[in-house]
């Protein structure tokens, strides 16, 4: 043999010898990327699967990454929401607190942290959580509007209104960002600026409906009773007619508190002297419940406006049959009461309403002498 073909012969070995040590180390290494791959794979089918609201399969699929992969320091976010959506509060909170302490402040964290602080009813630790997510993450409207949200927990919705005012340019066009100024205004009872806020909002169409419920009531305690009374009517009619539609999976539900709806469109009638279209939405509302006493005394209100104080008096006795505890309904009946004479029924109301509220005025007023 030649010492050339020795050469090749011992050099060929040598590679075969080298590829042969290195394979369980290539394959221990391709293991650990398949796995890794497979790891990521779990971790978004679980976060698909809790956005979905199935908490249980998202436990399950978090599970089997954190066995393929068991790094959960990666996934501590994920797995805080999980054990969040599980009622596991302490442990979600031992979670997110060691991974605040070892220096991994992403936003997503300080978030949640304050979701925990939230539940735990530490708003000021809350509120600090996130006001820092917000600064991390000044992209992410949520964390601005958590922090506004607990101001207004807190009472201070000057504060809250001020942090969103300084991010109006970049957020003035999301549907919880606005819902939250017209929140601040709320609380403020600045109405006018409430319902502008309200009527500014993006909502989907199966929000629209409880949105536009909320501008006609900042309408109505702003004084516009007409515009608030135009709203009502809208939602009453879009509720009806999404009652008579043909049933089908996409037909929405007919408006929630409809009868809330009704009593506001009253009391906008009421507030503009329009006491026969007041009477007439009490009467709807007593078709359904004869018992109603919030329709009860509004009929009796607008009937009394009317100058029928006989059958106002007999509409707020129906009222007071109801309820005979309800201070509203006693004050009336006695108004009324004394307006037509019946001194013998003055006397008993006037025993009632006193015994209920020792100091009304009302009942000062009807005792007084010569009256």
């Amino acid at each position: 043999m030649s010492r050339t073909a020795s050469f090749a012969g011992l050099l060929v070995a040598g590679l075969l010898a080298g590829c042969e040590g290195s394979m369980p180390v290539a394959r221990e290494q391709a293991a650990r990327r398949w796995n890794l791959a497979r790891a990521e794979i779990k971790a978004k089918l679980a976060a698909d699967r809790l956005q979905a609201g199935n908490v249980a399969a998202a436990a399950q699929e978090l599970a089997q990454a954190d066995r393929l992969d068991p790094e959960r320091s990666q996934r501590a976010a994920l797995r805080a929401k999980v054990w969040l959506a599980e009622g596991k509060l302490a442990q979600a909170a031992g979670l997110l607190e060691q991974t605040h302490l070892e220096g991994q402040d992403q936003a997503e964290i300080e978030y949640l942290l304050g979701v925990v602080r939230q539940q735990q009813q530490r708003w000021d630790e809350a509120l600090a959580a996130f006001l820092r997510a917000a600064e991390l993450d000044p992209q992410e409207v949520t964390y601005l509007v958590a922090a506004a949200q607990t101001w207004l927990q807190l009472g201070q919705a000057e504060e809250a209104l001020t942090l969103l005012n300084q991010h109006a340019a970049q957020f003035q066009g999301d549907a919880s960002y606005q819902a939250t100024v017209a929140e601040c205004y709320e609380q403020l009872e600045n109405w006018s600026a409430a319902a502008a806020a309200w009527a500014r909002l993006p909502a989907p169409p199966e929000l629209s409906s409880g949105i536009r419920a909320r501008q006609a009531e900042a309408l109505y305690r702003a004084g516009r009773y007409a515009d608030a009374a135009a709203v009502f009517q809208e939602l009453l009619d879009n509720s009806a007619a999404a009652a008579t539609a043909p049933e089908t999976e996409a037909t929405p539900d007919p408006v929630e508190g409809d009868r809330w709806l009704r009593l506001m469109l009253i009391d906008c009638y009421l507030a503009q002297d329009q006491y026969a279209a007041a009477a007439k939405q009490s009467q709807i509302l007593l078709l359904r419940n004869s018992n109603d006493v919030d329709a009860l005394r509004r009929l009796a209100r607008a009937r009394a406006q009317q100058g029928q104080y006989v059958e106002a008096l007999q509409v707020a006795r129906r009222a007071l049959g109801a309820d005979r505890q309800d201070r509203r309904t006693l004050e009336l009946v006695l108004a009324l009461a004394w307006r037509v004479g019946d001194r013998e029924l003055v006397s008993a109301t006037a025993a009632a309403l006193r015994q209920a509220d020792p100091d009304n005025p009302l009942v000062r007023a009807v005792e007084l002498p010569g009256r």
